[in-house]
């Protein structure tokens, strides 16, 4: 097994658990979702580093994404993980995730943001 595919399969294992558990309620009652959280539960901290979080660089790096990227092309990019590939990084297949669209607005939202 590649060292990509086990390090995938481990983060998405333990996003599996842990996924349904990272949501607080606001003042109105509805859930609401953070999106650093989500970046370690739905498995995308098992590929790339953003800062202090993740354990590998099987994907690109996306610390200060926010300087370099529209809030559109990080949509697709979550959506359609092969609509864009960055150089150095083809033939690494970025799995489709189930995500629901408030899931999404949170990861475009913590992607953008500094984090310096």
């Amino acid at each position: 097994m590649t060292r990509a595919l086990l390090g995938l399969t481990l983060t998405l294992a333990l996003a599996t658990v842990s996924v349904m558990v990272h949501a607080t309620e606001d003042r109105a009652g509805a859930v609401a979702l953070d999106g650093e959280l989500l970046f370690q539960a739905k498995g995308c901290a098992g590929c790339h580093q953003r800062g202090d979080l993740g354990q590998f660089s099987f994907g690109p790096d996306l610390t200060g994404l926010g300087e370099r990227a529209t809030e559109e092309y990080v949509r697709q990019s979550i959506r359609d993980p092969q609509a864009f590939l960055v150089e150095g990084y083809q033939g690494i297949d970025m799995p489709t995730l189930s995500l629901t669209g408030a899931e999404v607005a949170q990861l475009v939202e913590f992607l953008l943001e500094d984090d310096a």
